[in-house]
């Protein structure tokens, strides 16, 4: 996964690089924090998540408590039929995703030249 955006030759974010872990180190819970400047700033960041989780897994999907099985667009993954995806504009702070199945999850931020990117799932095998 690649952030950053460019614009009439212009990079307005930092671009990262964001590893995708392997299906065997899905997860079904996590916690993670974004990061929040300690004052109000005209450049707070856009925080956003990107979850890929097995068809049977999108349904039971909560953020903070809330469903979001049918308040998201959830895409196909064209090399993964059983699989889809979703990005959202999430808030600051802590956050928790819940599924009863597996879900792999990143988070990412921008605003004018700056910008972070972060893998915030990785499972261990058993």
């Amino acid at each position: 996964m690649k952030t950053g955006e460019y614009v009439s030759g212009t990079y307005m974010s930092d671009n990262s690089m964001i590893f995708t872990p392997g299906v065997q180190h899905y997860v079904r819970e996590v916690t993670y924090t974004t990061v929040k400047k300690p004052h109000p700033s005209p450049n707070e960041l856009d925080h956003y998540v990107s979850i890929v989780a097995r068809v049977d897994a999108v349904q039971s999907m909560r953020i903070d408590g809330s469903s979001v099985s049918g308040s998201q667009v959830w895409t196909p993954v064209d090399a993964w039929p059983e699989y889809k995806h979703t990005t959202m504009s999430i808030t600051d702070g802590l956050h928790q995703i819940q599924a009863d199945g597996a879900f792999a999850a990143w988070i990412f931020g921008h605003r004018t030249k700056t910008g972070y990117g972060s893998m915030v799932t990785m499972g261990i095998s058993k």
